[in-house]
């Protein structure tokens, strides 16, 4: 995994924000009521363990090794939520990330390939109680649930063919917040997450057969993935 130097300091940024606000004379909103719900834009910074890593044997013996390494990306999406018990709430997620990741075919270094992420979760948070926070109340929650998560590579040479392979993965995730209140009716919303993948391999493994113009008797393992995100948003509770 490879951390570029401005996902660190968009990362320095967001904790910043999480933990100084600078809002001020803001007042602590009473809880939600069961009924309510809430959605909240987020811009924030993801960190994905490598994508592929392993190697692939074709039926005329030849062993190659493929890595795709991800890195960090910006990460922008939308939040929605529904109280439906006092210290419960329904939640929902929608992420998109775009990242250049390290491409090594057999050894060889090649130029980076673009990878969208692009996440659908459902999963349910937990209000774990409030604490002061720059001379506010802070409400701090868990919660977790299941992830939808699609990988989608631009187009990279294999062996001399250009070859665009996809996926899709199911998985779980984890996620620790804080929320400070603005106004009212808004407020400043910073989570992290971390997901769980079994990886899937998609059509990768048959693009490459169909590029190296062997069938494969050792296909690619997609193993475990591993995609944090630290995000900051404004929640909005009409």
């Amino acid at each position: 995994m490879r951390w570029n130097s401005w996902g660190s300091l968009l990362l320095v940024g967001i904790l910043g924000i999480a933990l100084v606000p600078t809002y001020a004379g803001a007042q602590a909103p009473s809880p939600s009521p069961v009924g309510s719900f809430w959605i909240a834009p987020y811009l924030g910074v993801g960190f994905q363990s490598e994508y592929h890593d392993g190697l692939v044997q074709f039926a005329d013996g030849d062993l190659e090794l493929l890595t795709l390494d991800p890195g960090s990306g910006v990460v922008f999406g939308a939040r929605a939520g529904y109280r439906f018990a006092p210290s419960w709430t329904a939640q929902a997620n929608l992420g998109y990330s775009k990242s250049d990741a390290q491409y090594v075919e057999d050894g060889t270094i090649r130029p980076d390939v673009g990878l969208s992420t692009t996440q659908l979760e459902l999963g349910v948070l937990y209000d774990m109680g409030s604490f002061p926070v720059g001379g506010k109340s802070a409400q701090f929650f868990l919660g977790g649930g299941l992830s939808l998560t699609f990988h989608s590579f631009d187009p990279f040479q294999w062996d001399g063919t250009f070859i665009e392979p996809s996926s899709t993965s199911l998985g779980v995730h984890g996620v620790v917040g804080l929320d400070i209140p603005l106004t009212p009716m808004l407020s400043l919303s910073s989570q992290a997450k971390l997901t769980v993948t079994s990886l899937s391999l998609g059509d990768l493994n048959d693009k490459i057969a169909l590029a190296e113009g062997e069938a494969i008797v050792q296909p690619l393992d997609g193993g475990i993935g591993t995609y944090f995100v630290l995000s900051v948003g404004v929640t909005i509770r009409p």
